[in-house]
């Protein structure tokens, strides 16, 4: 082996923290890149006005979940099947 190898060998475990690093600082990008909106909309299930929180894809510009729901209780799953992503505020047909 030269004393170019044993550099290598050296520096590898340095190489894997920096790519741990990166892929960190990646994920912690796309993490701050969604945020919770809360809009006052028609429930397209129980057609009442309801307060609902939503998740969305700031580089998207959609909502992507429904985080809660003034139709269910503090706390309670969101046990629909959350059709207002599909006709909310960011889609073709507007309801909040």
């Amino acid at each position: 082996m030269g004393a170019s190898t044993n550099v290598w060998i050296a520096l590898a475990p340095f190489s894997e923290i920096l790519l741990l690093g990166v892929v960190g600082l990646v994920l912690i990008v796309a993490l701050s890149m969604r945020r919770t909106v809360v809009r006052t909309c028609r429930c397209p299930i129980t057609g009442h006005q309801e307060t609902v929180h939503f998740r969305e894809a700031v580089e998207a510009d959609r909502f992507f979940d429904v985080q809660s729901c003034s139709a269910f209780g503090p706390g309670q799953a969101i046990t629909c099947q959350k059709a207002c992503l599909s006709t909310g505020p960011t889609s073709a047909i507007p309801l909040c």
